[in-house]
C-alpha cells in the first residue's frame, strides 16, 4: 500500500483514540487503580491483536480501587501506550507480556517483547523521544524505570512508581 495513504488513515484513528482516552479520563468512577488496569488491558489488546502478536497478561485481581491524580492516570497510559509503539515499530515481536502489580508500597508496570532486543546505552540521552520520554514522566512520580535488553534476546520495560505519588487520596 501506498505509505503516505496509511499515514493518513492513522491519523484519524489516533485522534478518535486521544478523543476515546480523555472522556474516559474525564467519566466519574473510572479514576481508580482497579479501573485503569482494564484501561490498560483495553489499550494493548486491539493493536496486539492487529499486529498478530500473543499477548500475555499478568495483572492481579484484587488491585485497590484507590483513586489516581488524573495526570497520574495520564502519564501512565502515555507510559503504555509509548512502550507499545515501540514493540510495535522496532521489536519485530511474536509475543508481548504486561505484567501489573504493587510490590511493596509501589506500583509496577512491564512490558516484555521476546524478539530483536537493542542495546540501551546505545540510545543518547538527549535524545528527544521514545525512552527518555517514558524516563520524563516516570520521573515526574518519582519512580524508576528499568530497562532490560540485548540484541537478539527481548526487551523488558519496566517501571517502578510509589503508589503514595499517583494517588489522589
Amino acid at each position: 500500500g501506498d505509505p503516505l495513504f496509511g499515514q493518513i488513515a492513522a491519523s484519524p484513528r489516533e485522534v478518535l483514540d486521544g478523543f476515546d482516552q480523555t472522556v474516559w479520563l474525564l467519566k466519574p468512577g473510572n479514576d481508580t487503580l482497579d479501573r485503569l488496569a482494564v484501561r490498560f488491558l483495553r489499550t494493548l489488546e486491539k493493536p496486539l491483536e492487529s499486529a498478530g502478536l500473543k499477548a500475555q497478561w499478568s495483572v492481579p485481581d484484587d488491585l485497590p480501587a484507590v483513586s489516581l491524580k488524573p495526570e497520574a492516570q495520564r502519564d501512565l497510559l502515555l507510559i503504555l501506550r509509548e512502550s507499545l509503539h515501540n514493540v510495535l515499530k522496532h521489536a519485530h515481536a511474536t509475543q508481548v507480556r504486561f505484567e501489573l502489580a504493587l510490590a511493596g508500597d509501589d506500583l509496577v508496570m512491564a512490558l516484555t517483547d521476546d524478539w530483536c532486543g537493542f542495546d540501551p546505552a546505545a540510545i543518547p540521552v538527549d535524545h528527544p523521544h521514545g525512552l527518555n520520554n517514558l524516563r520524563h514522566r516516570v520521573g515526574k512520580w518519582q519512580g524508576r524505570v528499568e530497562i532490560v535488553s540485548r540484541p537478539g534476546d527481548g526487551t523488558q520495560i519496566k517501571l517502578s512508581v510509589p503508589l503514595k505519588n499517583l494517588s489522589a487520596e
